[in-house]
């Protein structure tokens, strides 16, 4: 991302989920990992909180990445939309 040379990096994830092979790497806790730095002039985006696992839905994609491909198109500002998002998952996972 330094290379890149943008003036923000957005980092959005929608990996969080538990670990599929426990009896493999028993180490790695539940859900999405804390990431204690994040990279300077650097958005994240989660699809959840630390230590909690995404919603999967019933599609193709888990509930956040469905609302997110909606709203992403739209020309407002990133932040706008990161709100509309976060507010209809939250209403569709019933604040989960």
């Amino acid at each position: 991302m330094n290379v890149a040379g943008a003036q923000t990096n957005i980092i959005i994830l929608d990996a969080c989920r538990n670990n599929p092979f426990p009896k493999i790497s028993r180490d790695m806790k539940r859900g999405l990992a804390v990431i204690e730095q994040k990279p300077p002039e650097s958005i994240i985006v989660y699809a959840t909180e630390a230590g909690e696992v995404a919603a999967d839905g019933i599609g193709r994609n888990g509930e956040f990445t469905t609302v997110l491909l909606r709203y992403i198109r739209e020309n407002e500002e990133f932040a706008d939309i990161i709100r509309k998002v976060n507010k209809e998952v939250r209403e569709r996972t019933k604040q989960k």
